[in-house]
């Protein structure tokens, strides 16, 4: 083997070794460069009757932008109480619009509707617009706590027809809460929204409370970090109203003053 032949042989397998110690971590700062590239997620707190909803949103956000959204679910006065405590949150959706009124927002707009149903377990004889017959006797009845928003809608339409609340009324934190007291039999009937009583099939609506027996329920979603803008904007996007009309909320236009 010539000189010149056996120095370029082990310049090769020189150059070869360096090649093999440089890959992988070079390989590691590729992967390092992708991660730091992908754009961070953003934060969604959304009430609790949202729950469904809101992860359809998230997801479908994601599959259109690219960006991951996580979301957190409460009852829309404790997400409020979060956010004000300093809780990283870009986007707020409410059950009502009180909750936002204690927040510094970017924006905010009326979003969705929804109705309220007098619920109870099992098979039942279902007879529209006769509660207070459904409440006669009733010794005892679920509803969300006073500050909660299905909560205090639901105590404004018994008061406005005329019925009182029985001798024991058991309170949920939300209105999932109190669609699982009725469900497990803790409380013969509860009043929720009508979308979370679409959920349990071992729950039946024995009526659905008149619209203008409470005041509107309204979702108001709220803008609190710019990096949420056109999520924000895309809630009126027609795929994204779709979903809300697929799982029974009321949209613009259709009974959502």
């Amino acid at each position: 083997m010539s000189l010149d032949r056996g120095f370029a042989l082990l310049m090769n397998l020189l150059l070869a070794l360096v090649c093999l110690a440089c890959g992988p971590g070079e390989r590691a700062a590729e992967a390092r460069v992708g991660t730091l590239s992908q754009p961070p997620a953003l934060e969604l707190a959304a009430a609790a009757s949202l729950a469904e909803l809101a992860q359809e949103v998230a997801s479908g956000w994601e599959a259109r932008s690219g960006v991951p959204v996580r979301v957190r679910l409460a009852a829309s006065s404790t997400l409020a109480r979060q956010i004000r405590a300093g809780s990283e949150t870009d986007l707020f959706l409410s059950a009502s619009a009180d909750w936002v009124d204690s927040l510094d927002v970017i924006t905010r707009k009326a979003w969705l509707g929804n109705r309220l149903a007098l619920v109870a377990a099992g098979e039942q004889d279902i007879m529209r617009g006769e509660i207070p017959r459904h409440l006669q006797g009733l010794q005892s009845l679920a509803l969300a706590e006073p500050g909660v928003p299905v909560g205090q809608a639901a105590e404004a339409a018994l008061a406005s027809m005329g019925v009182a609340l029985p001798s024991r009324v058991m309170r949920g934190a939300h209105a999932r809460d109190v669609l699982s007291k009725v469900s497990q039999g803790a409380a013969p009937a509860g009043i929720v929204y009508v979308t979370d009583a679409q959920l349990d099939d071992g729950v039946g609506v024995l009526a659905v409370l008149p619209i203008e027996s409470h005041p509107p329920i309204h979702y108001e979603a709220a803008l609190l970090r710019p990096a949420a803008r056109d999520l924000f904007d895309a809630l009126d996007q027609r795929w994204a109203l779709d979903l809300a009309k697929a799982r029974g909320f009321l949209t613009q236009g259709e009974g959502n003053p």
